[in-house]
């Protein structure tokens, strides 16, 4: 455990018991948010886990599930966390006005219209 902790890029070469541990890749995430992309699909549409990756890199929202990707919460944090232009694959969020006019006036341009 102690380390995906220190080194979350370890998840690469854990077993696939490993990368279906609820701890064990809560621990790589905070570490790597990027390692999302290896965690089991069970977990990958666990919503701490989720948020947990999208808080140390927001291009890790593209590793996880759909419902995920239109969650006004954790995309919200992606575009702050990343602060550059995101690709939003939601069409929800796409064509919700009130969203796109909080996420640009909290966060300006790193919001794509």
């Amino acid at each position: 455990m102690e380390a995906f902790r220190r080194h979350g890029s370890a998840l690469q070469f854990a077993s696939v018991d490993h990368k279906a541990d609820r701890m064990i890749v809560l621990a790589a995430v905070m570490h790597d948010g990027s390692v999302l992309q290896l965690a089991s699909n069970d977990l990958k549409a666990d919503r701490a886990i989720v948020m947990e990756a999208v808080m140390d890199i927001g291009p890790a929202l593209q590793y996880t599930s759909d419902k995920h990707k239109a969650d006004r919460v954790i995309v919200m944090e992606a575009i702050r966390k990343y602060g550059s232009p995101l690709q939003i694959e939601s069409a929800e969020l796409k064509a919700d006005r009130l969203f796109a006019l909080s996420a640009i006036g909290k966060y300006g341009p790193a919001v794509p219209c």
